[in-house]
Order: C-alpha cells, then structure tokens, then sequence
C-alpha cells in the first residue's frame, strides 16, 4: 500500500472506533459521487497534505516532517439538533488525543492536535446541520543521503 493509503487507513480505521458516528457504509469518499438519503446522519472525509518541511538533521542525513488534515464533516438532520452533532464531534475528538499515534502498513503518524469548526449551521438545501472536524497529523519520514 502506499504511504497515502497508509496514512489514510490509520485515520478512517480509528474514526470507526469512534461509538455513535454514522456506520461506514454512510461515509462519502473523497473525489467520488455521493448522495446520501435525506433525513440519515452521515460524514464525509477529507485529506490533505501541507508541503513536507525539512527538520533539523546531521548534514549526512534528511529528515521531512510530512503533516496536513484530516477533515471530517459531520452531518446530522435538523430533527436530531444541535446537540447531537456537537456530542459526535466531541467524540471524535477524545479518540484523536494529542500524541496519539496510528499505525497502517509501514507508516506510523503523531496527532499533535485536533478542533472543531461550526460549519456554518443547516447546510443550503436545510437537510443537515453540519460540523467540520479537523484532525492535524504527522509523521517524519525517514533518513536519506
């Protein structure tokens, strides 16, 4: 698998853990179609990369901070209320502590932190209240000459 694969996987594999998010066969992926039934909570989810940064390293050696986002956008029905998008955010949260660390294949990501965004309330067709959820991860990817 590649190392986007990889870190994707770590991600999505510890958002199941997570007890009341919508199942998995609700979930839209990235960059294909989705259309969700009306009047049933789902997420979607996003990755995306910050450019790789180099760190500090014997001049022998590089080493590259890879980091970026895990987004998750919550959507609930209206009927649900406010509070039970917040509560499924929250816990999405506390299952993303800070230095944590997920593992998939060879790849092995820290998340340093995690917040919630108000998604801007009912989305524009009012079917869902909507909450983004940003998850920051990282990891350092080896030694070259």
């Amino acid at each position: 698998m590649s190392e986007t694969a990889n870190i994707r996987t770590a991600l999505d594999t510890q958002l199941a853990t997570v007890t009341g998010i919508p199942a998995t066969d609700t979930w839209g992926e990235e960059n294909v179609g989705f259309k969700p039934a009306v009047g049933t909570s789902h997420l979607t989810r996003r990755l995306a990369f910050d450019p790789d940064v180099p760190l500090e390293a014997p001049a022998s050696m590089t080493r590259i901070l890879r980091s970026g986002v895990f987004e998750v956008r919550l959507k609930v029905p209206p009927l649900d209320g406010t509070d039970t998008v917040d509560a499924l955010a929250l816990a999405i949260l506390q299952s993303f502590p800070y230095g944590k660390d997920l593992t998939s294949g060879a790849t092995t990501l820290s998340i340093p932190r995690g917040s919630r965004r108000w998604g801007g309330g009912l989305d524009d067709d009012k079917a869902w209240y909507v909450v983004l959820v940003e998850i920051r991860w990282e990891l350092q990817v080896g030694n070259t000459l």
